[in-house]
């Protein structure tokens, strides 16, 4: 599989630093690796218990080291959008 998607929580509060387009870095957990990824989708609706967004990002998996299932940790690169 060459793209996988990541699926993670934002809090509300955060969500105007958080673009369509943005480029992330995604540190798996099982390999240890930063592979590069990039926000596909930003929900419409806070979780009124968590107040939290779910967001998607598109993660590059051309050397197919991932698998589905698989945690890490989202970093945001830059608050500008992809052009």
């Amino acid at each position: 599989i060459e793209q996988l998607r990541a699926q993670f929580l934002v809090p509300s509060m955060a969500l105007p630093q958080v673009k369509l387009g943005q480029k992330l870095s995604l540190k798996v957990a099982e390999t240890g690796a930063a592979v590069p990824a990039t926000v596909s989708h930003i929900g419409a609706v806070v979780d009124p218990a968590s107040s939290t967004v779910k967001v998607l990002a598109e993660v590059d998996n051309q050397a197919g080291a991932l698998r589905a299932g698989m945690r890490g940790t989202l970093v945001l690169l830059s608050g500008e959008p992809a052009p």
